[in-house]
């Protein structure tokens, strides 16, 4: 993923409201959300991952499971080289959600392996607790109450895109029932900010301009997925996905809704 907002614990409904774009290469073969099972598939629902899937590693970049694991990942961007030796990213979050450890032993793990993947961010827990881990930041850090804004750099790095998804997003929860729709509309927003504005992040400044709005648009690249997900005080889960194709236009959503076990 490349955009995420999210509120942790500082909304008077709903513990965590969490929104994300998923930019991608459109060739890239990916299953949009749905419930499956994982690799040590047990016989109780609590073991069941309702994500997204990519076909192309069989990772994911955002899910839920029916017990309340938690966890999402972005891209450290540093420029378009790519080692193809490395480890996929999204298995880190496939194998956190599928696995029994504590977050805390989950991040040790992690720690003695994470020059096997390209650079990354990841949070991960629950809407209980949460935490944020990265190859590039070499920390592990307790989310605290609060709403944040998470790209390709680390945790709420001003960069444009995270600053006004951040003042969008607090506009749209400082009512108490939150107005999905409102927040896919956010997650539609393609402004771009001015060239003084841009980070630089070892692409060309024509590519960083491109990639710079909230929902992304590029020849044979861009925003494939929207995701909004809330969890209330009672551990109802809503999780809502909408898939784009190259053009921008929506061509299918989903919606899942259940009671964390």
């Amino acid at each position: 993923m490349c955009f995420i907002v999210f509120s942790f614990k500082a909304h008077n409904k709903n513990k965590l409201i969490f929104c994300a774009n998923r930019d991608e290469f459109y060739n890239r073969k990916t299953e949009k959300l749905h419930c499956w099972r994982s690799d040590s598939y047990k016989k109780d629902e609590s073991n069941r991952i309702l994500a997204g899937r990519d076909l192309q590693s069989g990772g994911t970049w955002l899910g839920v499971t029916k017990s309340g694991r938690f966890a999402a990942l972005t891209n450290f961007r540093e420029g378009t080289a790519k080692d193809p030796k490395k480890t996929s990213r999204g298995l880190i979050v496939k194998n956190f959600l599928q696995g029994n450890d504590d977050p805390l032993s989950y991040a040790k793990q992690l720690d003695l392996k994470k020059n096997r993947y390209e650079g990354f961010n990841l949070l991960f827990g629950s809407s209980d607790e949460m935490y944020y881990f990265s190859n590039r930041a070499n920390s592990l850090l307790p989310i605290s109450e609060g709403i944040y804004g998470l790209s390709n750099a680390t945790l709420d790095t001003p960069w444009p895109k995270i600053n006004r998804g951040k003042r969008l997003f607090k506009e749209i929860i400082s009512c108490e029932d939150v107005q999905i729709d409102s927040l896919f509309e956010m997650l539609r927003d393609d402004k771009k900010p001015e060239k003084r504005e841009l980070p630089f992040t070892g692409v060309s400044e024509e590519f960083e301009k491109e990639l710079s709005p909230i929902f992304v648009r590029i020849n044979g690249y861009g925003t494939r997925s929207s995701s909004v997900i809330l969890i209330d005080y009672n551990d109802n889960v809503e999780f809502y996905e909408k898939n784009y194709d190259s053009s921008g236009k929506e061509i299918n959503n989903s919606y899942y809704t259940f009671q964390i076990i």
